[in-house]
């Protein structure tokens, strides 16, 4: 079974990571988010990671997903098998 990979999958992926890291930590839902950051933040501070350019990465990356659901440009949809863990963009 392929799943499609859009803006509703990555939002749904998301939410499962926060609700992992909200019963690790016992965080309330509307700190998790920022929470979650910062500990993305001293992780990449343990691993030599520079999370100011992972985070710009990461808001391009939004745009530009965001603007191909808004304007329809799905016609090269990604789909892969739900065990595959590759992300192809």
């Amino acid at each position: 079974m392929e799943i499609e990979i859009n803006n509703s999958w990555r939002a749904d992926t998301a939410q499962k990571v926060l609700n992992a890291f909200i019963q690790e930590t016992d965080v309330d839902k509307e700190d998790a988010p920022g929470d979650l950051l910062a500990s993305l933040m001293h992780w990449c501070d343990r691993e030599g990671c520079d999370f100011d350019l992972a985070l710009d990465r990461a808001h391009a990356h939004h745009a530009e997903e965001s603007s191909e659901e808004k304007t329809g440009l799905w016609a090269e949809q990604i789909k892969r098998e739900p065990r595959d863990t590759k992300r192809k963009r």
